[in-house]
């Protein structure tokens, strides 16, 4: 297991094509626009507060050119470390060190200790569970050393027994009501000259978004009041 950022010395096996742990669409974005090869490894932000490595082999035996996405088979570093992590359709963010380099689509989980959805259902509609919005509104909104961590990993952890479909869910709506709010009620009501809000903010939000409680208000309160004054 790793902290965020970290290196892991332990040599990783060459892959065995006959048992990689997934199949993913991989994009390289390196800045310096330079392939991934065959046999790279690549770091992930698997679970929240760890990295883990990963060894790629593209299907057809070619190198993973910039912007070029390319169907990948990967094996984990130690794989029954964080089981039930993974989903189809997860993407991942690929790290060299601190800097992105790239992401990673799940398209098929083949080593299915690490299928989520295989261990949790998906729940009849997650989106009318008001306590898991109100949670992930909250995680999405941090300040910190966990500002620029995928909500969906602040979310497995948080709410342990979310399907990894349930979780793609939720990320997608709470994300989406944040921008609306921070953007389209708080920024886009903003008179720069008065330096106030032509509107009351919290109403708005409350009168849109009813099911938001009393603290992630105030938190939406405060971030679109920040945002809107510095533009």
């Amino acid at each position: 297991m790793l902290k965020r950022f970290q290196w892991f010395r332990e040599k990783i096996k060459p892959i065995d094509l006959s048992h990689p742990d997934v199949v993913a669409l991989v994009t390289n974005q390196r800045a310096s626009k330079k392939a991934f090869g065959n046999d790279y490894r690549g770091c992930c932000a698997i679970q929240e507060d760890y990295l883990t490595s990963s060894m790629f082999q593209t299907l057809d035996g070619k190198f993973i050119e910039y912007e070029k996405p390319s169907r990948t088979y990967i094996n984990f570093l130690s794989p029954e470390v964080y089981p039930y992590t993974l989903w189809v359709g997860r993407e991942l963010e690929l790290y060299e060190g601190a800097r992105l380099v790239g992401t990673m689509i799940i398209e098929e989980i083949k080593n299915k200790n690490l299928d989520r959805n295989a261990k949790f259902s998906d729940r009849e509609n997650v989106l009318e569970d008001h306590k898991i919005l109100n949670i992930a509104l909250k995680r999405s909104l941090e300040f910190g050393d966990t500002y620029n961590k995928p909500l969906d990993n602040k979310l497995m952890k948080s709410v342990k027994d979310l399907s990894g479909n349930d979780i793609d869910k939720v990320v997608k709506y709470v994300l989406q009501v944040r921008n609306d709010v921070l953007w389209k009620i708080y920024f886009a009501n903003y008179d720069i000259k008065k330096q106030e809000l032509t509107i009351d903010g919290m109403k708005e939000t409350s009168e849109k978004y009813p099911w938001i409680d009393e603290n992630n208000l105030r938190e939406l309160h405060g971030q679109g009041l920040y945002y809107a004054w510095h533009g």
